[in-house]
């Protein structure tokens, strides 16, 4: 009996000392933000769905899209990057869900054709993708590594890798060709 209530405790203790340091990074007491911290994040939130592929669900709607003032069925992939980087306590970064203003020349390490190359890009930046259809970048992620030939970003608002029509948030393996920007909002 004594034992169990030792870990009951113990694990109350655990608990309300993790919350404490949790409230210090969201309220702004984390003096710097790694890259790591971003991807781990990002992380935390894989496989999240969308309730009906259709920019919707609890998380996405009140977590991702609200904080945006932002109404059930906007795009998100951008809104996501802002939801990781408010929780992870960035105060400097575009915290919208515009994906074309996390591209700015003034933010990138790197641009297609311009200058930088991809290796320029850490662990927590933001990636770009470019849509011919929208003459316009069209969607951005986090940057994770680069392995070879890709790029291993998280994202949201896609589909999963098994392209099962899941949309949520998912790991995505890009070819390095495909990256329009990557822009730094951390270092």
């Amino acid at each position: 009996m004594a034992k169990n209530v030792i870990k009951y405790c113990l694990l109350i203790w655990l608990t309300l000392c993790s919350n404490f340091l949790n409230a210090q990074w969201v309220l702004g007491y984390q003096h710097e933000v790694t890259g790591a911290d971003i991807v781990r994040e990002a992380k935390a939130h894989i496989g999240v769905v969308e309730a009906t592929n259709n920019n919707d669900g609890y998380f996405i709607e009140n977590y991702i899209l609200k904080p945006l003032k932002l109404p059930k069925g906007t795009a998100y992939c951008a809104a996501f990057i802002s939801f990781v980087y408010n929780i992870c306590g960035v105060k400097e970064h575009p915290n919208t869900a515009w994906s074309p203003a996390w591209a700015k020349d003034q933010d990138a390490v790197y641009k297609k054709n311009k200058w930088g190359g991809i290796e320029d890009g850490e662990a927590g930046d933001v990636v770009s993708f470019w849509r011919q259809n929208k003459g316009r970048v069209g969607h951005v992620g986090i940057f994770e590594r680069v392995q070879g030939n890709y790029v291993y970003t998280i994202e949201g608002n896609t589909s999963d890798m098994g392209d099962k029509g899941k949309d949520g948030i998912w790991n995505k393996v890009r070819h390095k060709s495909t990256i329009y920007t990557i822009t730094t909002y951390i270092r």
